[in-house]
């Protein structure tokens, strides 16, 4: 079977002079979140060629020296909301355990060229995998990236088979699935893919890379990308648009199902091969991409942010390394941003943070008790269970004494309760923040929330 041929015309580059700026036309959904979710995700996780285009055109690199920074089916990511993750989650897991023992990182960075789609404003991000790419040689700046990322993979997942693929061609990336899939047998294939320096995915269902001599842009289709890769997989995409790639997962996967299966939709008339839009059968897509896990940036309409405050690749920080990007986070988005520290000036260890979360898991603290204790290992290093313990903050799961004051919130809220009971559902937090404030906090908000429902539906 022949994959389909898109014909479309190389976009040249030009070497030209950076823009700077301050657009953030899109963003991350609560990225703090997708730090505690995606980490604990991917440690269980871990467990025929289309025509090519000509490569002359115009230079595309600038000079040597010259610095500068640069959800589907069996499962998607980005952009995803942590209300009901849990659930989204269930469905990445396969039921068979399988290993993930390849894995193919693919960088499309081109340091020291924007890509022409991208308008950048001062000040903007541009830390990749932690480092800045203008504090060395472009080439130099994109290994040190290359061997970074490897690393942060490698601590999730020690024994996998790392490949590694800095701007590169067609017959690259291509060689690079292949061999991954050969390597890995019937087991799981992880394919990161950062198109930073690359424009947007296409509609047609294309992601970029460049010709030989760096004078072009090629496209290359996710068509052929899951040839080579094939399933089971994993496929990371941080690049800005990166919803037009899933969306073209989603739709050449249900074309190569029925394809399979030589029954075409009933009722529909033959297409030219090709980009379809994704059907709106979500049983059937959920059977095509079954193998198949897709975790995205950002949706078909949004660009990854540009706040210098982050990481440019903040996605895959918070896949990769989700305790530092979250302490990074709590630095720029609490009261110690006006001290002026960074991630390396916190002087909580990693082992106490993992201390302070088991805390949290097991139901001994709530996330406001959390925060007091934070506070308190920023002032001393100690051990936060005798913290909470010395500090008589351990969180209250006893359903009687939090129905007591409950029901002393509601009686001395007479009008609200009559509002809430009218319709007016909305202010069912105030009696939630209420209790939480007579009890100083330390109320389980699971059990006040079902004591209240219950309490106010009488």
């Amino acid at each position: 079977m022949e994959a389909p041929q898109l014909a479309r015309a190389p976009v040249v580059l030009t070497a030209r002079v950076r823009q700077v700026g301050t657009a953030v036309p899109g963003r991350y959904e609560a990225p703090t979140k997708l730090s505690a979710l995606f980490a604990d995700r991917l440690g269980s996780l871990g467990e025929a060629e289309p025509r090519r285009a000509s490569s002359d055109g115009p230079q595309a690199r600038g000079p040597a020296s010259s610095p500068g920074p640069s959800s589907s089916g069996g499962g998607a990511g980005g952009g995803a909301e942590a209300a009901g993750g849990r659930a989204v989650v269930s469905r990445w897991r396969q039921k068979d355990r399988l290993r993930t023992t390849a894995v193919s990182l693919v960088l499309c960075l081109n340091i020291g060229v924007d890509p022409p789609d991208v308008t950048r404003v001062s000040p903007y991000a541009f830390l990749e995998c932690w480092l800045d790419p203008s504090a060395l040689p472009p080439q130099k700046a994109l290994e040190a990236t290359g061997k970074a990322l490897t690393a942060q993979y490698e601590r999730w997942q020690p024994r996998a088979k790392y490949r590694l693929s800095l701007d590169p061609t067609f017959d690259d990336v291509k060689k690079l699935g292949t061999s991954c899939r050969r390597s890995a047998r019937q087991e799981r294939v992880l394919f990161h893919y950062n198109g930073h320096g690359v424009p947007k995915p296409t509609v047609n269902g294309e992601v970029w890379v460049f010709n030989k001599t760096y004078t072009q842009y090629i496209p290359l289709s996710v068509y052929d990308l899951q040839s080579w890769v094939g399933t089971p997989s994993i496929y990371v995409l941080d690049c800005s648009a990166a919803g037009l790639a899933v969306n073209a997962f989603k739709a050449f996967s249900v074309q190569r199902l029925r394809e399979a299966e030589r029954r075409p939709p009933s009722g529909v008339p033959p297409q030219p091969p090709g980009l379809r839009p994704p059907p709106e059968d979500v049983a059937l897509v959920e059977r095509a991409m079954r193998g198949t896990v897709v975790l995205a940036a950002c949706g078909a309409h949004q660009t990854l942010p540009q706040n210098s405050a982050y990481p440019a690749d903040l996605f895959t920080a918070c896949l990769t390394t989700p305790i530092k990007t979250a302490l990074k986070l709590f630095c720029q988005t609490s009261l110690l941003k006006d001290e002026g520290l960074d991630i390396e000036d916190v002087p909580v260890s990693p082992e106490r943070l993992v201390q302070l979360l088991a805390l949290i898991e097991s139901g001994d603290i709530s996330g406001t008790i959390a925060k007091k204790v934070f506070e308190e290992l920023w002032k001393q290093d100690a051990d936060p269970a005798a913290i909470v313990e010395a500090r008589g903050w351990k969180q209250v799961s006893d359903t009687g004494a939090i129905e007591a004051e409950v029901r002393k919130v509601l009686e001395a809220n007479p009008g609200q309760v009559e509002a809430y009971r009218g319709g007016k559902t909305k202010i069912f937090g105030f009696f939630v923040g209420q209790v939480m404030k007579a009890t100083c906090g330390q109320a389980n908000p699971s059990v006040v929330n079902d004591l209240l429902r219950s309490l106010l539906d009488e």
